[in-house]
């Protein structure tokens, strides 16, 4: 064997190998674009969080519920997508977000499935797709602060 045929084998061995090793890291992390995805589902769900409180600072300022999410100071670029609409009745201030969700939430942590879990205590749960979250806002026992809760089906 020449020198010129172990040098070709020995680049398809190593063109080979790169093109493995490659193949194994999109396998273990995913496709770019199922990062971006994945990226989308936490800001989403990051952008439900701060509407939480954004509506309860605004129920405490005008004493009702916005008419849209834009009455809002939230920079989100998700806000659009995000449908809102206004539940209340007898005094009881209620309201829905709805967002679409491109994987589903999943307790075996797969790479993919994420759960967003706040510091007040809600857990999203959601499926792909379009999923709405009901939300309650109540005085304290003060009757000078409102708190916004998640409120599960």
């Amino acid at each position: 064997m020449n020198n010129d045929k172990l040098k070709l084998i020995i680049k398809k061995i190593f063109g080979v190998g790169i093109v493995f090793v490659i193949a194994i890291g999109l396998w273990l992390v995913g496709s770019p674009s199922n990062a971006r995805k994945i990226q989308d589902d936490k800001e989403c769900l990051a952008t439900l969080n701060n509407i939480k409180y954004q509506i309860a600072s605004y129920l405490r300022r005008k004493k009702s519920l916005p008419k849209t999410l834009s009455e809002l100071d939230i920079k989100a670029n998700n806000l659009s997508t995000m449908e809102y609409s206004d539940l209340s009745k007898d005094e009881k201030y209620k309201y829905r977000i709805c967002v679409n969700f491109h994987f589903n939430y999943s307790k075996d942590g797969e790479v993919y499935n994420y759960s967003f879990y706040d510091l007040s205590g809600d857990d999203y749960r959601y499926t792909s797709g379009r999923n709405c979250f009901n939300f309650e806002c109540e005085k304290d026992k003060d009757n000078s602060w409102y708190s916004c809760n998640y409120v599960a089906d």
